[in-house]
């Protein structure tokens, strides 16, 4: 009687379905590159500065290499600092694969496993704010004046407007 269903979508829904999944797979890999390098240790340190230093932005960046390696365990401790926080990161992973290998993608399910990294995300910015305020409080005049000092250095000067 009738041929057979078609099951071709539609242009507009194929080009839609596109843009989802490249999303997907740069947030995926933003995910990922973060989870490798705490997951490996953080990064090496005897190269060139990576991705965790720039943790704090220039307020992190420009303290003594102690009080910056301090400030970054802190971070890492929010992160994965115990057996059990390192089995949890390792299972929220795996529900993320298998919620992207499953036949039928779960697109709420998936979104509530990100929500759940923001939060841990969010751990680890209170730990480096802590951190950071801490040793702050602990230096004395001068060392806050060439903090700040090294901070204005390391910040783009903004253009002069002509305004008072």
């Amino acid at each position: 009687m009738s041929g057979p269903a078609q099951t071709t979508s539609p242009p507009s829904r194929m080009w839609m379905r596109l843009a989802f999944f490249m999303s997907l797979a740069m947030n995926l890999l933003v995910v990922g590159v973060i989870a490798g390098i705490v997951l490996s240790g953080g990064p090496r340190r005897d190269g060139p500065r990576g991705l965790a230093d720039r943790r704090g932005g220039p307020f992190v960046a420009v303290l003594p290499e102690d009080i910056r390696s301090q400030i970054l365990h802190e971070m890492a401790r929010a992160s994965f600092g115990t057996v059990q926080m390192r089995r949890d990161a390792r299972t929220r992973f795996n529900r993320l694969l298998a919620i992207l290998r499953a036949e039928e993608f779960d697109a709420q399910a998936f979104s509530s496993e990100l929500a759940g990294q923001d939060l841990r995300e969010g751990r680890i910015r209170e730990a480096g704010r802590t951190a950071l305020i801490r040793a702050i409080s602990e230096m004395s005049a001068e060392e806050r004046a060439h903090y700040a000092r090294l901070l204005e250095e390391r910040l783009p000067k903004r253009r002069r407007s002509g305004r008072g």
